[in-house]
């Protein structure tokens, strides 16, 4: 058997393959293939984001070249990618708006979802309905935002789904938008029957300074579903929020510091199953720290 890791970066897409216990070199990570922009179909300039179904057949990349999705077909038994579609999310009528971001799959494997942004042209959240036989997307819902009434979306990049699959949690980046917008936690629910999306609740968050961030880098629901976090970038800040996994609204829990550990630019986050700890990258200074949930 073996286990597969996608990495999405500028203008490729790569496997590698993780041997399993009692193969040769058992749990090494190892190169399998690679697809360069160009070489398929509708192209792949600046891929963003990659996911996988949760039945393991698809998998799913965003470019932030057009705000589209590249649809690959996987061998489930070499991990193998093979193209299929190239799908547009035309939020705009008059035409495609620029930058697919963040993308998600819901865990029952039914809807694929899209952050969709663009200088200017704001964005909004895609949804996409999944054939659960040939893993085919068709966009059956955009969410545009409503950045001058100040709630809604705004420029949404990164995204994060609960385990449910009951709810949507969006970082909308300012540094995206003119005019400029704070950037902002969107919640948005998920009806569990259509997939249709609504809106619930924005937090807008300080430029600078008092603990606010001036931009984001991720998202993350823990595995409970009962807290989420926040990676913000350039103040060094990880946020958590406790979640009312009823309707998902989210209430700060607290801001951790983590300049004073060296970590000054936050760019990821991750929660262990347990909930109890988080644990934050820092690409400039290359560290990473821990955080206990308490």
């Amino acid at each position: 058997m073996i286990r597969c890791v996608w990495l999405a970066v500028a203008g490729v897409i790569g496997i590698g393959g993780v041997s399993a216990a009692g193969e040769p070199n058992a749990d090494a990570l190892t190169f399998r293939e690679i697809h360069l922009s160009g070489l398929i179909p509708g192209s792949m300039f600046n891929p963003f984001s990659a996911t996988v179904s949760p039945d393991g057949r698809d998998v799913y990349v965003s470019t932030t070249a057009f705000s589209g999705i590249l649809h690959f077909r996987r061998n489930t038994n070499s991990g193998v990618l093979t193209f299929a579609e190239s799908v547009e999310a035309q939020l705009n009528p008059t035409g495609p708006l620029f930058g697919a971001y963040q993308l998600v799959a819901s865990p029952d494997g039914r809807f694929v979802f899209a952050a969709i942004a663009d200088p200017g042209t704001r964005g909004g959240i895609a949804r996409f309905d999944r054939n659960s036989s040939d893993g085919s997307l068709s966009l059956s819902q955009g969410l545009p935002d409503d950045a001058s009434a100040m709630e809604g979306l705004h420029s949404p990049v990164y995204l994060s789904i609960s385990p449910d699959g009951r709810h949507l949690y969006v970082l909308n980046d300012q540094y995206l938008l003119s005019p400029y917008y704070p950037p902002s936690v969107s919640v948005v629910a998920i009806d569990q029957t259509s997939g249709a999306m609504t809106f619930v609740q924005r937090i807008d968050r300080p430029v600078a300074g008092a603990g606010g961030y001036d931009s984001f880098a991720e998202v993350t629901v823990s595995p409970d579903g009962e807290n989420v976090y926040v990676a913000g970038y350039s103040l060094g800040y990880v946020e958590r929020y406790d979640r009312d996994t009823s309707t998902g609204m989210l209430t700060s829990g607290g801001i951790a510091d983590a300049r004073g550990l060296t970590v000054s630019f936050v760019n990821s986050v991750a929660v262990s199953p347990d909930g109890n700890h988080a644990y934050a990258t820092d690409s400039t200074h290359g560290a990473i720290s821990i955080f206990a949930s308490v």
